[in-house]
């Protein structure tokens, strides 16, 4: 199948005047977002490999293959895109967890994965952060992260905890080794299991849900899930993005003056 035309469109720079700050609400994107919004803000890096299946499903491959990036709102098509994962599936090996997934490769084999969905809509993401698959996809895309040493490294769980504190998240530890991280605001919350072997079923070690979160493990109204084998710098660079300042989880959260303008 060749490749439709490129559905990445440029993305929108804004200019914040000096000593004022940009404050996007609609990053969160709580109040819903298209799938070609979602597309606009999560840009497929230079050089990898994107295509649109018979269905209407994007999928994107790195420059060396070993990461494959899906955007899969429709049903699979019964014959697969080769830009798609051979084992990807409903119920299978390799089950669609959400909307967005990510998938690494270092040596050939999965090694992890990543997905991104509503709460309580499968295979929606009317309210999935674009900008937080984003950032996960910049960071895999960086120089010398397509290596599959790099990708193959879970890394240091440390790197995204000091995000956390840093931006004032409150950390409890259980006796099981699983820690629980929640925002000041408690909008957002992240799970880390330690416990949980990597296993082929995908089944998450990182779990982050937000929304409004009125007590602890409520679903929220979107969540992200990392494997066990998922680079720690890939969930830093996500955590890095959800507690920028300004930035809320929620619809409720402050709106832009004129002054400051909005991303849109």
């Amino acid at each position: 199948m060749t490749n439709q035309p490129n559905p990445w469109p440029a993305a929108t720079t804004v200019t914040v005047p000096p000593g004022q700050t940009l404050i996007r609400p609609t990053r969160w994107a709580t109040d819903g977002t298209s799938g070609a919004e979602a597309l606009r803000r999560v840009q497929a890096p230079a050089g990898w490999h994107w295509a649109q299946d018979t269905h209407g499903n994007i999928h994107v491959r790195s420059t060396t293959g070993r990461v494959w990036v899906g955007y899969l709102p429709q049903a699979l098509p019964t014959v697969p895109h080769p830009n798609a994962p051979t084992d990807l599936d409903a119920f299978g090996v390799h089950p669609i967890r959400g909307i967005w997934m990510i998938d690494g490769y270092p040596y050939g084999d999965r090694a992890w994965s990543i997905w991104f969905n509503d709460t309580e809509h499968f295979r929606r993401g009317d309210h999935v952060p674009p900008e937080l698959v984003a950032a996960a996809v910049s960071e895999l895309a960086a120089p010398g992260h397509e290596e599959p040493d790099w990708l193959a490294d879970p890394g240091n769980p440390d790197a995204v905890w000091a995000i956390a504190r840093a931006a004032d998240w409150t950390l409890h530890h259980a006796d099981n080794d699983d820690t629980t991280a929640q925002a000041p605001d408690r909008t957002a919350q992240l799970y880390h299991f330690p416990g949980d072997v990597e296993v082929p079923d995908n089944r998450s070690t990182w779990l982050l849900r937000a929304g409004h979160l009125p007590y602890p493990g409520h679903p929220g109204l979107w969540e992200a899930g990392f494997s066990a084998a998922a680079p720690a710098a890939v969930i830093a660079a996500v955590m890095r993005v959800l507690t920028c300042p300004g930035v809320r989880s929620h619809p409720e959260g402050p709106r832009p003056t004129p002054e400051q303008g909005e991303s849109r």
